[in-house]
């Protein structure tokens, strides 16, 4: 899953003859997103790349279920593919589910996901597609819609039955020419494997622009790759990380080049700097609630 720092650039595909079809892992950044697999290949090589991988989604689902199973508003940043919210969209039958990413790319395949659904709900009751990164939120939740780019622009209110809510959300969106921000804000955020690719600066803004998007009482839920306290502790997870993916069949020299993307193309911070920058952006509660390898998730409450 990804976030963009600048532009979204349209969709290009590599090719190698180096490393075996469907499992490329490119020297720096991808073409079409931040992570080291073009949008088309991400879902077929992320399992063979992350240890328990599927964990993140079940473990986020299994959360919401415990602390906010009436969700309203769930907003999805860098969606990526949108295998997430396409699991836990028949988990929540009156949600409303926004997924944002900043690559043309991974939302061309998260579209592609949603296909089924699509086909016996209108497009626009439940699900919107939002290009843009964390840090863009704010002002492309308020932008007009276009061909490529659909958003909420309809008021939820809270006292909505589910039918009235995205009914309301579909005439709005449909007769009018500028968006605006919906009165009721997200009452989830989720953020799975996305901000490690800002720098701190930018992962705080990001951060901060979550908080500011929660409704009061809101829960924001993220995923990322974590750095050990030691250097030693490091190494060991380095290694760990490397002889999984090597277990689940990727070449030695394709392991090697995605070990050197750390601190170059992602930027890992410590578990404790994680709690420490979501109590800083005002979160009240601040918990770390599943590790293994060198990947973390913690949620936060508003």
């Amino acid at each position: 899953m990804t976030q963009s720092e600048n532009t979204i650039t349209g969709t290009m595909t590599s090719t190698t003859t180096s490393h075996p079809v469907g499992d490329t892992d490119s020297s720096s950044r991808s073409h079409d997103n931040l992570s080291s697999h073009p949008s088309t290949e991400y879902d077929q090589n992320i399992r063979k790349t992350l240890p328990c991988y599927e964990f993140f989604h079940e473990e986020t689902i299994d959360l919401i279920k415990t602390i906010k199973p009436d969700v309203k508003v769930w907003l999805d940043t860098g969606c990526g593919t949108g295998h997430l919210l396409s699991r836990a969209y028949q988990h929540f039958p009156h949600t409303f589910f926004i997924l944002a990413d900043p690559s043309c790319g991974m939302l061309h395949q998260a579209r592609k996901r949603f296909q089924e659904q699509m086909r016996t709900i209108p497009a626009s009751t439940r699900i919107r597609f939002l290009a843009a990164g964390t840090q863009d939120l704010p002002t492309a939740l308020k932008s007009s819609h276009t061909a490529e780019e659909t958003i909420i622009t309809a008021a939820l209110k809270s006292t909505h039955t589910a039918e009235e809510t995205t009914n309301t959300a579909n005439h709005n969106c449909t007769t009018t020419g500028s968006g605006t921000a919906t009165d009721q804000q997200p009452d989830i955020i989720t953020a799975i494997q996305c901000h490690h690719f800002l720098r701190p600066q930018q992962r705080q803004i990001a951060t901060q622009v979550c908080f500011n998007l929660l409704a009061r009482g809101g829960t924001y839920i993220t995923f990322e790759n974590v750095r050990p306290d030691s250097d030693q502790g490091l190494d060991i997870g380095i290694a760990r990380w490397k002889r999984f993916q090597v277990s689940q069949g990727r070449a030695e020299e394709v392991v090697e080049a995605h070990g050197k993307r750390l601190d170059r193309d992602y930027f890992p911070i410590t578990i404790g700097e994680h709690l420490s920058l979501l109590k800083e952006c005002g979160f009240s509660v601040a918990e770390l609630f599943w590790y293994s390898y060198m990947q973390a998730g913690f949620y936060a409450v508003k």
